[in-house]
């Protein structure tokens, strides 16, 4: 008669937006089903065992070949949720959350257990009541978008315009940034306001002279290959912002303005500053980025800083030779 140890259950996990059959898939003993979800997660994703069997042994890559960068995608969701970086629900089928101290065996039909995590990058989470740091940052955030909206909206914003009549069009206006005028009864952008944009403007084109050369990085720290620009890289201009010491949400934020991106909620976004969850999609990349290790990520910083000074003196070079 066969043992409990040879018994198994199926283990499937895959993001709310993936299609079952494209799940992460291995098989488990049933004696971990008397594991804490919490304590499974952990131990697979932070060791890379099931119990005591290391994860590269569970994984049958003869019948998917994809699926060690499917766990390692997992890991790097799962590390971005423990450095809160982002929530994460963990939902059954049937849309029914599954507490992270919740027994496996309170969750295994049928000899499976299928796990949806479901992850939201939020820098205003809806489940948590803001702190003061994340209320200076979200008036700042208003009276941005405010004062961007009031600049480019090609039919003016009117003062009759309910939505506007808050505190951040009132501290636009206490600081001269922003005037009504009287005769059209539409708010305008004061010379204080004209002055203030330029040096929004020339603050951003400095971060894009200076760090833009890590928006597409691919490199090999082991043989010490490393490039820029090749279109296939990843973003590493967060993690090199704070690295940097500025503020990656208002450096973000900035950037996103300035490569068009609120324009296409010109029409909508002064009716849109109440909404956490438009500061929470616009201000995504701030949480959603690699996470490298700090002797990585210096030694990337140094060879991009290095490729920008050679790059800006050869094209010094060529505009004294032309």
């Amino acid at each position: 008669m066969a043992t409990n140890t040879e018994f198994r259950f199926e283990l499937t996990i895959r993001l709310g937006d993936m299609e079952p059959e494209d799940a992460f898939r291995i098989f488990v003993s049933l004696e971990l089903s008397n594991y804490t979800l919490d304590t499974f997660l952990s131990r697979l994703f932070e060791e890379s065992f099931v119990g005591d069997i290391p994860i590269n042994l569970l994984m049958d890559v003869n019948e998917n070949p994809d699926l060690p960068d499917m766990f390692n995608e997992l890991v790097n969701i799962y590390n971005q949720w423990k450095l809160n970086k982002c929530s994460i629900r963990f939902l059954k089928p049937n849309g029914k959350c599954i507490n992270p101290t919740d027994l496996l065996s309170d969750h295994i039909q049928s000899l499976k257990l299928h796990l949806i995590f479901e992850q939201k990058y939020e820098m205003f989470p809806a489940s948590k009541t803001i702190d003061s740091n994340q209320i200076t940052l979200l008036k700042w955030l208003q009276e941005i978008t405010m004062l961007y909206a009031i600049d480019r909206s090609m039919d003016g914003i009117s003062a009759g315009d309910e939505l506007v009549l808050e505190n951040p069009i009132v501290n636009l206006i206490s600081r001269q940034l922003v005037i009504l005028n009287n005769v059209t009864e539409k708010y305008e952008i004061g010379t204080k306001g004209r002055d203030y944009i330029i040096d929004l403007v020339s603050e951003t084109e400095g971060y894009i002279d200076q760090y833009d050369i890590f928006h597409d990085v691919t490199f090999d720290y082991e043989t010490r290959l490393i490039e820029f620009g090749s279109g296939e890289g990843e973003d590493f201009r967060v993690p090199v912002f704070q690295n940097e010491g500025l503020d990656p949400a208002r450096t973000v934020f900035l950037l996103r303005i300035f490569d068009g991106t609120l324009n296409e909620y010109l029409d909508t976004c002064h009716k849109m500053i109440y909404s956490t969850s438009f500061y929470n999609e616009i201000l995504r990349p701030v949480l959603d980025h690699p996470i490298i290790p700090e002797d990585i990520l210096d030694w990337v910083i140094e060879n991009g800083l290095d490729y920008l000074d050679e790059y800006n003196e050869n094209t010094k070079l060529q505009e004294v030779r032309y």
